[in-house]
């Protein structure tokens, strides 16, 4: 199983989510669900094949692409 700790840089809310995610869920730390918007990816367990850091969520598609199996 992959999941990620994952921070709203708007609002400080953060928590861990399963993956794959439908994006919808990340309301839950105040996001409007705007593939710009800016999620800011503290952890990851389960791969090493994604970095923590800032990026949009169009960009943290990703990751599941990669808990999918596609990467």
């Amino acid at each position: 199983m992959i999941r990620a700790l994952i921070r709203n840089p708007d609002t400080g809310q953060r928590r861990w989510f399963a993956f794959p995610l439908y994006f919808g869920k990340l309301v839950e730390i105040g996001f409007s669900g705007d593939f710009n918007d800016i999620v800011e990816v503290v952890e990851v367990d389960g791969t090493n094949r994604f970095g923590t850091g800032y990026c949009t969520l169009n960009e943290l598609e990703d990751l599941n692409k990669i808990a999918e199996g596609y990467y």
